[in-house]
């Protein structure tokens, strides 16, 4: 179905799998699943109501060290949110590819961040995950190996 050598540059997210593998098995996925086949992306018929942009939310700082966090992503921005800091950060993906410059705070981003926050709240609600929630600092920061946590 794909030429070697093809690369997508369509907005995927790991919700499209279940989509995809139960429209190449002949199936149809139910309603309400998150998620769109990539089958007509695979095909060169990428749809014209195809997404803009992704949202996430990064719940663990257990195994990576990174605080909590929910943001999108589109083909030119990341804007996110640090619930526990009340911190928000934006990177523009042509001037900073790896993101080490936040510009939230520059003036001449001011229609971005509107345009940006807009989205996130539809995403958010969209998927219905609209509450700010943390989890508590025993999950955020275990033990290390061999101590004993009492609390």
């Amino acid at each position: 179905m794909v030429k070697p050598g093809t690369r997508f540059t369509e907005m995927i997210q790991n919700i499209d799998y279940a989509p995809t593998f139960m429209e190449m098995a002949g199936g149809k996925p139910p309603d309400g699943l998150h998620g769109r086949s990539l089958v007509p992306v695979l095909r060169g018929e990428t749809p014209s109501d195809w997404r803009k942009s992704i949202y996430y939310r990064y719940f663990s700082e257990i195994s990576h060290n990174v605080p909590q966090h929910y943001g999108v992503v589109t083909g030119s921005h990341t804007l996110f949110y640090l619930p526990e800091s009340k911190e928000w950060q934006l990177f523009d993906h042509g001037k900073d590819p790896p993101q080490l410059r936040n510009v939230y705070d520059d003036p001449a981003q001011a229609a971005t961040v509107k345009r940006l926050e807009a989205e996130l709240t539809r995403l958010r609600e969209h998927f219905g995950d609209t509450e700010e929630v943390t989890m508590p600092s025993r999950f955020r920061n275990p033990p290390k190996a061999g101590k004993q946590d009492d609390s």
